[in-house]
């Protein structure tokens, strides 16, 4: 199109029809390729699901690291990935578990990290009070979930 205005105008006329049904052509093909596409279905692992829902989207990857978790923001961490662990817990099934208890080992073993970095011991006290809560609600959910797994194979 671009080229056809620059032509004169008696070559314009000698050419448009022509571009007319190139563009026509443009159109149908264009229209069918646009018909036929399907949308990308994105899936997330059932791991990452979990991460996400803790933590927020995609700030947890497989591997586990916590490094934008600091002396500032690590209650407010733990806090988060308590509350969501309650409010869930009874959808996990026996493998969430076991992953649940891998990202709780990674924020543990990013805690002592920050411990060191300054933690204030306010926040400390306040992030083991959470850990106590957390450990026995834990257990007691997990074995819940391998009870009902059996149950439900056993039908």
């Amino acid at each position: 199109n671009e080229a056809i205005s620059a032509l004169g105008d008696d070559m314009k006329a000698a050419n448009q029809a022509r571009i007319d049904s190139i563009n026509a052509r443009y159109v149908v093909i264009k229209t069918s390729v646009e018909a036929t596409k399907t949308p990308i279905k994105v899936v997330v692992n059932p791991n990452q699901k979990l991460r996400n829902m803790f933590f927020g989207v995609d700030k947890i990857g497989e591997d586990m690291n916590f490094s934008w978790v600091n002396k500032d923001n690590i209650l407010d961490t733990y806090q988060k990935f308590f509350d969501s662990y309650k409010a869930n817990k009874g959808d996990f099934s026996r493998e969430d578990y076991d992953e649940v208890k891998l990202i709780y080992e990674a924020l543990d073993s990013r805690k002592n990290t920050v411990e060191k970095e300054g933690l204030s011991s306010s926040d400390n006290t306040k992030i083991a009070s959470i850990k106590f809560k957390f450990a026995p609600m834990f257990k007691i959910n997990r074995i819940g979930a391998k009870a009902r797994e059996n149950e439900e194979a056993k039908e």
